[in-house]
C-alpha cells in the first residue's frame, strides 16, 4: 500500500469491519478488539521498541 509506505507497523483489525462508524453504544468492544489486536501485533514485532 502505497499511503503507509513510510510506517513500521499497521494495525488493522479485521473484526472491525462488522462495526460502522456510528456505533457508539458498542465503542467498549470496539476498543477491545483494537486493543487486543494492538497488543498482539506488539508482540509479533518487538523490534519496533529497540
Amino acid at each position: 500500500m502505497v499511503k503507509f509506505k513510510y510506517c513500521d507497523l499497521i494495525i488493522y483489525p479485521e473484526e472491525l469491519i462488522n462495526y460502522s462508524t456510528f456505533e457508539m453504544n458498542k465503542i467498549e468492544a470496539i476498543f477491545n478488539h483494537g486493543y487486543q489486536y494492538t497488543i498482539e501485533a506488539l508482540k509479533e514485532n518487538p523490534s519496533l521498541f529497540s
